[in-house]
């Protein structure tokens, strides 16, 4: 093998399965409409870069109204770009505008019961979408369908029910077949455990990660819980007020990291276990008017005045070749806010 071919083959190996670039996703502020104020604009999701690789698990953590689903949503095309494009194998989702590139990306949500027709049956809630996949002939739903909750591991005999008649951790069950029975490269998996107990929630996860490793699928979990982050992703992308904040491999983050908000986070997890109270003062800032320069400089104890001014990028916190990406002016004065955390 010469060394161009050798190369070559690397560049593919090496190529993203889906790539984010300069994501910008707002919405109309309908509160101000209603009491005929000027209108404004609640900034989402701003200028978001994401790259995963074929097989890989990333998980997008952060606090609720951080941006996390609006994402996935804005990922899926379930609502308008501001600009920015979603890559699939190189190609943009949005301009090929395709039926058989958007199969290709599915999504678990939050609250399966919602997103389930109450007068379906589990049979045709994941039948439901082969009507749209030109690949499967009539006669191969039936087995489609079978493999598909047996891959999510709902019971057989089940199938002619009803999703009121199936308990919380069933209807996940049934809402990961769904996504599956289109044999997606991509699944978005947004807080899918969130509602459920504990023991439900061990069960689901197991299920998920033995999925994303049997089929090598290309998966973003969305949690706020960094256990969960911890137990079922490779990689970690931090969002604060619509930005990623840091990014990197899980247990790098976890264990090293880099940025003040992440930081917290942490230390809000380890607080958690023993009973303790997160030290984070403050509420994020309203996403319709944020603050000039880092998002977080209001609740951050380590800003400086180029906090106030200038807005951070997201670079390598080593070698320029380091995985480990964080947008932080002052990412080396970390340990002055561990020590500020610890005297608390």
């Amino acid at each position: 093998m010469t060394k161009s071919t050798h190369t070559s083959q690397e560049t593919e190996r090496q190529a993203p399965r889906l790539r984010i670039s300069n994501l910008h996703v707002s919405f109309a502020n309908r509160a101000h409409r209603w009491l005929q104020r000027n209108a404004s604009r609640i900034h989402a999701v701003h200028g978001v870069d994401l790259s995963l690789q074929p097989g890989a698990c990333l998980g997008l953590v952060g606090e609720s109204g951080c941006g996390k689903s609006t994402l996935a949503r804005a990922i899926m095309g379930l609502v308008p770009l501001d600009r920015g494009t979603v890559a699939l194998d190189g190609s943009d989702v949005q301009c090929t505008n395709s039926r058989s590139s958007r199969q290709r990306i599915q999504m678990i949500f939050q609250h399966a019961h919602a997103s389930m027709n109450p007068r379906m049956t589990v049979e045709s809630i994941v039948t439901d979408p082969l009507r749209f996949d030109d690949r499967c002939r009539k006669s191969e739903r039936t087995q489609r369908v079978a493999g598909a909750l047996q891959l999510a591991g709902f019971d057989e005999q089940l199938r002619g029910r009803y999703p009121h008649e199936l308990s919380g951790g069933q209807l996940q069950r049934v809402a990961i077949a769904r996504a599956l029975v289109l044999e997606p490269d991509v699944v978005i998996c947004d807080e899918p455990v969130s509602a459920l107990d504990v023991s439900a929630q061990a069960e689901i996860l197991a299920q998920l990660k033995d999925i994303q490793q049997t089929r090598s699928l290309t998966m973003i979990f969305i949690t706020h819980d960094l256990d969960i982050a911890a137990a079922i992703c490779d990689r970690l992308a931090v969002m604060y007020l619509g930005r990623i904040v840091e990014s990197g491999p899980t247990a790098e983050i976890l264990r090293h990291p880099k940025h003040p908000y992440t930081h917290y986070l942490s230390t809000a997890r380890n607080l958690e276990r023993t009973g303790g109270l997160a030290q984070l003062e403050g509420e994020p800032p309203s996403p319709t008017a944020p603050p000039a320069g880092c998002a977080f400089h209001p609740r951050c104890p380590i800003r400086t005045d180029q906090c106030i001014a200038q807005t951070p990028s997201l670079a390598s916190t080593g070698q320029p070749s380091s995985q480990h990406q964080v947008a932080c002016h002052h990412s080396d004065r970390i340990v002055e806010l561990q020590k500020i955390t610890t005297t608390d």
